[in-house]
C-alpha cells in the first residue's frame, strides 16, 4: 500500500475527482504570504483554522489549482508552511512553473 505524508482523506478527494492516484512533490517551505496568495487566487476545497476577531491562522488545508492539488500545512509555531502538489504525471510542466511563482516566498528550511 502506498504511503503518503499527507492524509488519506485528501488522497480520497484527488481520486475522486481525477479518478487516479496522485503523484505528489513537495517544496521548499513557503511563507504565509505566499500561501494567502494561493488561497485568494484558487479555490479552497478544505481547511482547518483559527478565526480571531482580526485575523486567520491557517493551520492545515486543499487548494485546488487548476488540474492540481495543493496541500499546506502549517509548521508549529511558525507562519511558515509545507508545501505538497498532488498531480498526475502529465502535468511536471505546470508543477515547474507553480515552484517558479512560489520562489520569492519559499524559505531556507
Amino acid at each position: 500500500m502506498l504511503e503518503f505524508p499527507i492524509p488519506k482523506f485528501v488522497i480520497d478527494m484527488y481520486k475522486e475527482k481525477y479518478s487516479s492516484v496522485p503523484s505528489l512533490t513537495q517544496t521548499q517551505n513557503i511563507l504565509a504570504t505566499g500561501l494567502q496568495v494561493l488561497i485568494e487566487k484558487n479555490k479552497k476545497l478544505w481547511f482547518d483554522r483559527i478565526k480571531h476577531s482580526d485575523f486567520i491562522i491557517e493551520k492545515k488545508g486543499l487548494i485546488e489549482y487548476g488540474d492540481m492539488m495543493i496541500y499546506y500545512e502549517r509548521n508549529k509555531d511558525e507562519n511558515i508552511y509545507k508545501i505538497f502538489i498532488l498531480s498526475n504525471t502529465e502535468s511536471e510542466e505546470n508543477i515547474n512553473l507553480l515552484i517558479v511563482g512560489l520562489k520569492k516566498y519559499q524559505t531556507i528550511n
